[in-house]
């Protein structure tokens, strides 16, 4: 099984509950905590301006380059993509000025994608994608998260 270490954060408010994204469980396909606002200068990060964060994100993407391209590790294909939903529901706040968000979008190869963005950033004015992973294909999960000693970790199918 081939592990990749994703971040070393301390998880914030975790319930203990197992599902289909972690909730203090230590294997879950996304990993998650409660959104805690923070409050610096700028707005402080709710879940509705996180969610439009990501939303300004493709879109400037979109503005720049044409599409929202993303490449897929597995095919090394270049993906153009079209936001579908930002899963609301998903996003979390999982430690120091570091969020989580799932979204789903279609390709122009007729597949749709489910991808696994982290931001980072103390308010609003300073949020900023950090990474983008290909999570699912079609629904085929390509890994699942599992928490050690309090950092989440990439387990691949």
């Amino acid at each position: 099984m081939k592990k990749i270490i994703l971040l070393s954060v301390i998880v914030f408010s975790i319930v203990s509950a197992q599902g289909e994204h972690p909730t203090g469980s230590k294997k879950a396909e996304h990993p998650t905590a409660t959104i805690t606002p923070q409050v610096v200068q700028g707005e402080k990060i709710t879940l509705q301006n996180l969610a439009q964060a990501i939303e300004s994100f493709v879109e400037a993407d979109i503005n720049l380059r044409g599409a929202f391209l993303v490449i897929d590790p597995s095919t090394n294909e270049v993906l153009k993509l079209n936001l579908e939903k930002v899963h609301k529901e998903r996003l979390s706040h999982i430690g120091d000025d570091v969020y989580f968000a799932c979204a789903d979008f279609n390709a122009d190869n007729g597949k749709v994608y489910d991808l696994d963005i982290f931001l980072r950033g103390k308010n609003t004015d300073e949020l900023t994608v950090t990474e983008i992973s290909v999570h699912k294909e079609d629904g085929i999960a390509r890994y699942d998260w599992q928490e050690e000693n309090g950092i989440w970790v990439k387990i691949y199918n």
